[in-house]
């Protein structure tokens, strides 16, 4: 009997054994190659199975939603369904600095994935699908796994953030609720990042404001001092690199547990509306960033 997760976790098992003979700069190369194994392995066991990328497997608002790689059988029908993401090692030369992170840990990245191939098996997509974060270097090797997930270590600072979802081994009704058409964890389980409040204060933590700005990178950031003194209000882009990476002379903890704070959303507009609360009426900040330049698109 053929199986396609036999075929895909192969080919998995082949891309750990050969990793360092890859230089992958996206996460499209990886799913490239792990998708040129998957057919040469078809191809010489005359298997049954077509292979895609960015495959429609669920209907959107606008347009379907693709899954990154998606087996195939003779009767159209997805057998494994794989989400990928990857993350380079931050010591690698041949990229830049500043690109990294690449990858978003929250919902709107690895959480998202994870999210995405529970609905594929729940709506009866696939029998099984994969979430997998190549995490090179073991950048997010520290952070708790999301829900159902594991951390794999593949040797050589190469960590795998992994899920597997068989319709077979996972009782649904038992593991999810629904609410509205989406899956919702249950209590016990880790919580999506939401946040409920639009402006969002860090002071003396370090550890969440470095978080929400690597998963709110569209977001923006007023630096001021922790008595909020209206003439040093200054408004920065989430990506600033002035107010997200330390800088020769700081010593750690110095974006919110000295002398400054910050505070951050999702728009210019919630910015200015924290802001005349906080001794600056008109909603005008005391400066804007000429690095990043925070007001133009």
């Amino acid at each position: 009997m053929h199986d396609a997760k036999i075929l895909f976790e192969n080919s998995l098992e082949w891309l750990k054994a050969n990793y360092s003979n890859f230089q992958f700069f996206l996460e499209r190369d990886v799913v490239w190659t792990i998708q040129t194994k998957i057919i040469q392995l078809i191809k010489e066991k005359g298997l049954p199975f077509k292979v895609f990328n960015d495959f429609p497997i669920l209907p959107g608002k606008r347009r379907s939603i693709t899954t990154d790689l998606a087996i195939i059988n003779i009767d159209k029908n997805v057998e494994v369904a794989a989400e990928f993401k990857y993350e380079p090692s931050h010591r690698r030369t041949d990229l830049l600095q500043s690109k990294f992170p690449v990858v978003f840990w929250g919902k709107e990245g690895v959480e998202k994935d994870v999210h995405r191939i529970k609905k594929y098996v729940e709506q009866g997509k696939t029998n099984i699908a994969y979430s997998l974060l190549i995490d090179e270097g073991g950048f997010f090797r520290n952070r708790e796994p999301h829900s159902g997930c594991e951390w794999v270590d593949w040797g050589n600072e190469l960590w795998i953030h992994y899920l597997k979802i068989d319709i077979n081994l996972h009782d649904f009704k038992n593991s999810f609720n629904k609410n509205e058409g989406n899956i919702t964890m249950e209590e016990n389980s880790i919580q999506d990042i939401t946040t409920t409040e639009k402006v969002t204060e860090f002071s003396k933590d370090d550890e969440n404001y470095l978080r929400w700005i690597i998963e709110n990178p569209d977001g923006f950031v007023i630096n001021t001092y922790k008595g909020k003194n209206p003439n040093y209000m200054v408004l920065h882009r989430a990506t600033c690199r002035t107010i997200n990476e330390l800088s020769s002379k700081a010593k750690k903890g110095g974006f919110t547990e000295r002398d400054y704070i910050k505070i951050c959303a999702l728009t210019i507009n919630d910015l200015k509306s924290w802001i005349k609360k906080y001794g600056r009426p008109d909603g005008s900040f005391s400066n804007v960033c000429k690095s990043c330049n925070p007001i133009c698109k």
